[in-house]
């Protein structure tokens, strides 16, 4: 990503550089020893660097708003940030693991809250792709690490 990031921005120093990233991880208001400043997000660290022509529009800003947290997780609850036009729709959620496969399914009725909560069950550590589906909206898919 780093590389990408640098080709569409030519001009950028290597200071620069490190520090849109940096300031663009899902963790750069509070870096830790285990993840340092989190996963970097292109857009951005693009829009840092170009606040008067950002990349992102409001469907981005939107998708960007359905999350499930914490990430990583230790405990088997998980919460899943709704973003506007999934509000108010039954969801049908999906875990699947490293593999593809299926391991846990439930169903979300419809709620108005903009946070629901997760209940996949007892996961072993891993990598996991989190799918949220309804009737009004396409298949939406998230990843998360269980711990």
């Amino acid at each position: 990503m780093a590389a990408g990031f640098w080709q569409a921005n030519p001009t950028l120093t290597v200071q620069q550089v490190i520090s849109f990233l940096k300031r663009s991880g899902s963790q750069a208001l509070a870096p830790d020893n285990s993840l340092g400043y989190g996963i970097p997000n292109f857009v951005t660290a693009y829009n840092l660097a170009h606040p008067t022509a950002p990349l992102a529009t409001l469907q981005a800003a939107t998708l960007a708003q359905l999350q499930v947290y914490p990430n990583p997780s230790h405990d088997e609850d998980l919460l899943l940030n709704l973003p506007a036009d999934l509000r108010g729709a039954a969801l049908q959620v999906r875990f699947y693991d490293a593999r593809g496969a299926v391991v846990a399914e439930q169903q979300l009725p419809a709620s108005a809250a903009a946070t629901v909560a997760l209940r996949p069950g007892a996961l072993r550590q891993g990598v996991y792709t989190c799918t949220v589906q309804s009737a009004k909206v396409a298949p939406r898919a998230l990843r998360f690490v269980k711990l």
